[in-house]
């Protein structure tokens, strides 16, 4: 499917609690000077971290929906490393069994989400911010 089929089927999307999807664009470009080093893995761990004492705070059942999720992404992540895109975009959930990936040829900036619909980057706000 498409990417743009992809985004409209994911635009009717409501998760129920405790569902929650997890919206996750990530900046791998390596072209940029920020990324040199392989940056966006500490992006990706901090924003886990982050995302995971915010989510903890409140919901232990959350957490460990998020968790189970967390280290999908990780190991799908990890697996692209040898010829990594500019940009990645993850969509997924725990309990639904979502599951949609992206990897793209412009940069995106890292954003976490942890929402009960998809939350949708529009592709010229992502190409503003990094030229």
């Amino acid at each position: 499917m498409t990417y743009h089929k992809t985004m409209e089927k994911l635009s009717n999307m409501k998760f129920t609690k405790p569902d929650k999807v997890l919206s996750l664009y990530l900046h791998t470009d390596r072209s940029h000077r920020d990324q040199q080093g392989g940056e966006w893995k500490i992006a990706l761990k901090n924003g886990f971290n982050r995302l995971e004492e915010y989510i903890g705070a409140s919901s232990k059942d959350e957490l460990e929906r998020l968790r189970s999720i967390r280290e999908d992404v990780e190991k799908y992540v990890e697996s692209k490393e040898r010829k990594m895109p500019r940009g990645l975009i993850i969509f997924a959930s725990a309990d639904s069994g979502l599951w949609e990936t992206f990897e793209l040829q412009v940069s995106v900036p890292t954003n976490f989400y942890w929402e009960e619909y998809p939350v949708q980057m529009s592709f010229k706000k992502c190409i503003r911010r990094t030229l």
